[in-house]
């Protein structure tokens, strides 16, 4: 900034202040035009920074600057002049010439103190409004607002008179703003889209504008609606009525925490949309403002009678003591079925979620039909085991695993698979109450699964899962759809604005209107007395040859992903971490193009040999879980060759009751081999006291339903837990982004949202 003065006959008349931009030469440059008094306040500046603020308390906005006899009268205003070393004379007409500041005699007397008015503040990017906001100042009858840096330079009032500020009141003014002002102190920046902050300054007579599209500044105002939302936009006075939440809720679920509307700007937090209640969301979300009051009324409680009846008929006819807890669950089930609403039994896997239905189904006074029990075809003989031991009379009224269910037995228990094949015939039943157990395994609407289920009819609807999210929250609305078939209204309008169903914003909506139909207890919570759950890492060094075949695998799927087709990539980087996870249990199970025949045991097998070894020495049984079966054929076979009883379920395997009674009530059979596919769900495997994952996954779900086939109900002894990991693989990388992922565990996002292909990437490499 130059400082040039002009002067008649060596008189000044006034300082002109330009812009130009410093080349490093003896020569100036030409000056800059059209600049603000704004852009030089934000610019890398040399000359002193006092100088902007002069021009800014003097009333300048934009070129020209020129500053006059009466304000060069000031010595603040002269220190300043004084300070800059771009100074410049022009006689008359003349050139300019380099020279010292001149001295001009300083008359002006003591300023009278200014009166603060408040504060503006300026947000100039509507998107991410808590960014950035500019601070200014207002005083009464000040020319234009002050930059917030206090200083003495005089200030212009409209009147052509001066004054100063006023330091106190500055800042007591800007005490609130303080944690938040930039080190340049022109502006701030909230850590969050803190709208009540704003609303808080709002109230303190700071007034706030926000830029538009067309560069037009526009004050907005602060709102608040009866449920406590508060927003900001231009229309002063507006009631409660004017469709915010409906607002809301497409920016939350967009991530947006504004809203253009015409020529209106709405400010918010989107997430206060979860501050709604139920119906007010539901409303805002239908097209035809229809909230679902009739899902979202208060449930009508039992009466005391209802409850005396139900706990005495558990207590006659179900032959074991329920926990706390389970009674609690029973009682839940029958007020869920009182007020008509489908729902989600969501214990942690191990808390006899199986024992609480078959209560609640035995408690009911006149059922409507049969129940329909659906379940995975491993379970169905735990199914009728538990029948038959907890309510005796029912065990010559089960129908099992029917082409042509019997009506008129009490349970009909069927597989997935068959109720599949034999829809046609399941459909023409109407039923008291179907039971969906491990759900998750239906996924999403587009399975064959869900679109059978769909078809069956019956009074109510019990789902059961541990874990009902297993890649994306579809799944869960997909159990939902079926509980309560009018939720999937509320699905259908939101999805199809293409929001992302794994999103933050869809997780925390679903959990705001799925939750009252789910009840969920942790082992934590209700079984403090159980046995305790050690889980321990077993790191394995890869020999010199296994490292050989492993860096090769590596390479070849690094090298497949610099020069591959990109539309091959998602199943390059599939099939590469595939192979990488194979390579570390064992590289046997590589196909002989890559691992060339190199047949021998690997560490990781040796390892798990030892540990069942021990295991069986100290008198205990094992579980081992892998997902790939070809590892577990191959142990099988070690096992075989050492003489050691075991068992195994895959996929294949027929006999699954003979397998599980087997290890239960055998003696000689010590080790149970499991595919996670095939049983790593509902499995009762108290009599294992060792479990051992030969191999693991970023899903911490995955892992937990391994752990609970043995840790729960019924265990008598602490169950310990080897994962057995290799050193410098990917493997360590997964046990890191399962730790990441267990970090913020609930049921809708333990498990629920799938692995990226940049996650898997960065597993790889």
């Amino acid at each position: 900034m130059l400082c040039i003065y002009k002067c008649n006959r060596r008189v000044v008349e006034q300082v002109d202040i330009e812009v130009n931009r410093e080349m490093g030469s003896t020569h100036l440059a030409p000056f800059i035009r059209n600049i603000s008094v704004e852009d030089l306040a934000y610019s890398a500046l040399n000359s002193p920074r006092e100088l902007v603020y002069l021009l800014n308390q003097c009333g300048f906005t934009k070129q020209p600057f020129i500053l006059s006899p009466k304000v060069l009268a000031f010595t603040s205003v002269q220190k300043v002049i004084t300070e800059n070393g771009w100074t410049y004379g022009k006689e008359g007409h003349g050139s300019l010439k380099k020279t010292e500041p001149i001295q001009i005699k300083a008359t002006a007397s003591s300023l009278p103190l200014g009166v603060l008015n408040g504060g503006e503040l300026y947000i100039q990017d509507a998107v991410h409004w808590k960014n950035h906001i500019k601070i200014r100042l207002i005083y009464d009858h000040a020319i234009v607002p002050f930059f917030p840096v206090y200083n003495e330079l005089p200030c212009r009032t409209t009147s052509n008179t001066y004054f100063r500020r006023n330091p106190v009141a500055e800042a007591q003014l800007l005490h609130d703003l303080e944690p938040f002002i930039d080190e340049n102190k022109l502006e701030m920046s909230l850590p969050t889209y803190n709208v009540d902050f704003l609303k808080l300054l709002a109230d303190k007579h700071w007034k706030i504008f926000v830029e538009g599209q067309k560069k037009q500044r526009s004050e907005v105002y602060a709102h608040q609606s009866q449920s406590g939302i508060v927003w900001f936009d231009k229309n002063e006075h507006v009631d409660d009525e004017n469709g915010i939440v409906s607002q809301l809720l497409n920016s939350y679920l967009q991530g947006k925490n504004y809203k253009e509307v015409g020529s209106n700007i709405y400010l918010y937090r989107s997430n206060d949309v979860i501050k709604q209640d139920r119906e007010s969301i539901t409303a805002g979300i239908l097209p035809d403002g229809e909230a679902l009051k009739d899902i979202y009324t208060d449930n009508a409680l039992l009466s005391d009678s209802e409850k005396e009846y139900i706990e005495s008929k558990v207590k006659q006819g179900v032959a074991t003591t329920l926990r706390p807890y389970q009674w609690e669950g029973v009682r839940w089930l029958a007020t869920m079925r009182k007020n008509r609403k489908g729902c989600l039994l969501a214990d942690e896997m191990g808390l006899g979620k199986t024992l609480q239905v078959l209560a609640h189904l035995y408690s009911l006074k006149a059922p409507k039909g049969p129940f329909l029990i659906i379940a995975p075809t491993s379970l169905l003989p735990n199914w009728e085991n538990e029948i038959k031991k907890f309510i005796p009379s029912w065990a010559d009224h089960i129908d099992i695993q029917d082409h042509n269910p019997n009506q008129a037995k009490q349970i009909i228990l069927v597989s997935y698979d068959i109720l599949r094949l034999n829809i046609s015939v399941y459909k023409k039943l109407y039923y008291d109450t179907i039971v969906i157990d491990e759900a998750q395994i239906v996924k999403n609407r587009d399975t064959k699964k869900y679109q059978t289920i769909k078809q069956l009819k019956a009074y109510h609807r019990i789902i059961l899962t541990g874990t009902p999210i297993e890649n994306s929250l579809s799944d869960i609305w997909s159990h939902f759809m079926i509980l309560i078939p009018s939720l999937s209204r509320i699905f259908k309008t939101i999805t199809k604005n293409k929001v992302s169903i794994d999103s933050p914003q869809f997780m925390e909506l679903s959990k705001k209107l799925l939750k009252p139909f789910i009840l969920r207890r942790t082992k934590d919570e209700e079984m403090k007395n159980m046995p305790e759950l050690k889980v321990k890492n077993v790191c394995i060094e890869l020999t010199p040859r296994e490292r050989s075949i492993y860096n090769h695998v590596k390479a070849l799927f690094l090298k497949a992903l610099q020069t591959g087709v990109s539309g091959r990539m998602n199943s390059i980087v599939l099939e590469g971490l595939q192979r990488l996870r194979q390579t570390c249990i064992s590289p046997s199970l590589l196909p002989s193009s890559i691992n060339h025949n190199a047949l021998f045991m690997s560490s990781k097998m040796k390892s798990a040999l030892e540990l069942i070894k021990k295991s069986i020495d100290n008198g205990e049984k094992v579980l081992v879980f892998s997902q790939f079966v070809k590892a577990l054929e191959e142990l099988d076979r070690y096992l075989t060759e050492m003489a050691l009883g075991h068992v195994h379920l895959y996929g294949d395997t027929t006999n699954r009751k003979a397998c599980i009674d087997a290890f239960q009530h055998d003696d000689r059979i010590k080790v149970f081999l499991i595919s996670l596919k095939a049983g790593g769900v509902g499995l009762n495997l108290t009599a294992a006291n060792s479990v051992i994952l030969l191999d693991d996954w970023w899903n911490p779900a995955v892992e937990d339903q391994a752990f609970a086939r043995a840790h729960r109900i019924g265990q008598e002894h602490e169950v310990t837990v080897y994962r057995l990991v290799c050193k410098n693989t990917v493997e360590q990388k997964i046990l890191q982004l399962q730790e990441q992922k267990r970090k913020t565990v609930d049921i809708f996002n333990a498990s629920g949202s799938k692995l990226t292909m940049e996650e898997i990437k960065n597993l790889i490499d």
